[in-house]
């Protein structure tokens, strides 16, 4: 008659020689399971990581460094961040875009300026919401009469 082996998950089974039970007991060792962090959105609020963190496209075992542009893989836990951010790339990066301007800081303006700008956008978005035609079937077109309107609506 056949002894069987106890089952293992985490091993194949291999014939039994005639041989005590404390033995079989140490064939069926089993491994650990390996547990990967995933992303967690409270890190962004940490001091250190405020700023440049955000979750990858790539998946949740990865983290996205907006000034460098990379991708980190973080099954590793947080030190791979912590690791990250002291790379002198990183820093690098993180300096020049403190120090880069953003478009709207670049173009100066007045508040005239500012208050044409804000009309315009009121206006267009009036527009498409409406889904309104821009040339109308008679001679004045509407974007005219909705600027006239707008013009004698602004405060002076």
């Amino acid at each position: 008659m056949k002894r069987s082996k106890p089952s293992c998950s985490s091993r194949p089974s291999t014939p039994i020689n005639n041989s005590s039970s404390n033995e079989n007991s140490e064939d069926c060792i089993k491994t650990k399971k390996k547990y990967y962090q995933t992303y967690n959105r409270r890190w962004e609020e940490e001091a250190d990581l405020r700023g440049w963190l955000k979750s990858s496209e790539k998946g949740s075992y990865f983290a996205y460094c907006h000034p460098c542009n990379v991708n980190i893989n973080i099954k590793g836990g947080k030190l791979q961040l912590r690791r990250h951010a002291e790379r002198v790339k990183h820093k690098q990066a993180c300096r020049s875009k403190l120090k880069q301007k953003s478009l709207i800081d670049m173009i100066p303006t007045t508040g005239l300026e500012t208050q044409l700008k804000n009309s315009e956008l009121i206006l267009s978005a009036f527009v498409v919401e409406h889904n309104l035609p821009i040339r109308r079937r008679k001679n004045r077109p509407l974007i005219y009469i909705l600027v006239n309107l707008l013009f004698f609506t602004l405060p002076v």
